[in-house]
């Protein structure tokens, strides 16, 4: 399965949508939703290697920055280098207390930040306590009530140079003791002074944080019990393959067959 991700409009959407209509196979309104947002966005899907060559051709053609990716190439959340504990020394990170894998600070390409926003359904159980007769045991009722709650999960995605797993920290999940003297009150702030931290030690590494203050709506619906903290899972297929297109695209002057010189910022 071959994905082509739009990430660089030239020209005003209004122009573009109806152009870009019959490239993807979609309506004009459909291509007009997709450009009121923040790109990248994967806007093609298909086996066919030869439609989504062309569709990128096309899409090129017309200005705009495209890229041709193999959705296989995709790697979950589940299967990239989880950052629980961590060690930065002079020459790399090291995750879970310098004991595991390690990340060269020159290795690092780019450094992305992306806020997930979860669905949260939170199971409680109410006791009601039912009247009766004066000298009567007062028997209860449990019923069970559903509310919905949505989670913002903060995520520092570490994109190597070369080909490979990235990193991924989660502001949630990160324990943040190695900051010492620098750590803050809060998991956020010690989150950001973490990301501060990297971008201090792989200053060569490409900094993105459009999807932090715009948070993606994940896939996944987290269903907890009574004051359970919600944690989702680490995959998501929608954000894992928006995850993969802007790793391309940050990185597309550092080789790979579909990128091309130059930088975003």
């Amino acid at each position: 399965m071959h994905g082509v991700a739009l990430c660089e409009l030239k020209g005003a959407p209004d122009v573009e949508a109806p152009a870009l209509a019959p490239i993807l196979g979609v309506a004009p309104y459909d291509v007009r939703v997709w450009l009121s947002g923040l790109l990248p966005r994967v806007v093609l899907q298909t086996t066919d290697h030869a439609a989504a060559v062309d569709a990128l051709r096309r899409l090129r053609g017309r200005g705009h920055g495209a890229i041709l990716f193999d959705l296989a190439d995709v790697v979950a959340g589940t299967h990239m280098v989880k950052v629980h504990r961590f060690v930065a020394d002079e020459a790399a990170l090291w995750a879970n207390d310098g004991e595991g894998d390690f990340f060269p600070w020159e290795s690092i390409g780019a450094v992305a930040i992306v806020a997930r926003r979860i669905e949260v359904v939170r199971t409680t159980r109410e006791r009601e306590v039912v009247r009766t007769s004066p000298g009567r045991p007062a028997p209860t009722i449990t019923t069970l009530q559903r509310s919905r709650e949505h989670l913002v999960d903060h995520v520092a995605y570490l994109f190597p140079r070369e080909r490979g797993v990235p990193w991924m920290l989660r502001e949630q999940e990160t324990q943040y003791l190695s900051l010492g003297p620098r750590m803050k009150l809060t998991r956020f702030e010690n989150f950001r002074e973490t990301v501060t931290l990297l971008r201090e030690r792989a200053p060569g590494a490409i900094y993105d944080e459009r999807f932090a203050r715009d948070p993606r709506t994940g896939a996944q619906l987290v269903q907890v019990r009574g004051h359970e903290s919600a944690m989702p899972e680490a995959a998501d297929i929608h954000v894992d393959t928006l995850v993969h297109a802007l790793g391309e695209w940050l990185l597309r002057g550092q080789g790979g067959p579909y990128r091309q010189a130059g930088r975003f910022t």
